[in-house]
């Protein structure tokens, strides 16, 4: 996705990167299925069972990036009581 103009309002960002994600998922779809979703006939697919589909992996990615912003969390963390401790050694030095 493009960069979101910082002039636009939180309502345009929003709508500029609905759109894009959209424009994406539609290109991905057209090179890996060849032709559109309008294209596409109703009856080729249980559309409802690809829904939650999508929706089960949507949830795995969510925890997956909760786990990841964990693991930096607990990263910055440790590299903060570093920095305090040598701060603290430091002064008692002094």
């Amino acid at each position: 996705m493009s960069k979101v103009k910082e002039n636009l309002t939180i309502k345009e960002q929003l709508l500029q990167s609905i759109s894009e994600g959209i424009d994406g998922q539609n290109a991905k779809g057209l090179k890996n299925y060849n032709q559109t979703l309008d294209e596409c006939p109703v009856g080729d697919y249980e559309w409802n069972l690809m829904q939650v589909e999508e929706l089960l992996d949507s949830n795995q990615y969510a925890v997956k990036e909760i786990k990841r912003l964990h693991a930096e969390l607990t990263l910055a963390k440790a590299e903060i009581l570093i920095l305090r401790q040598t701060m603290d050694h430091m002064y008692s030095t002094m």
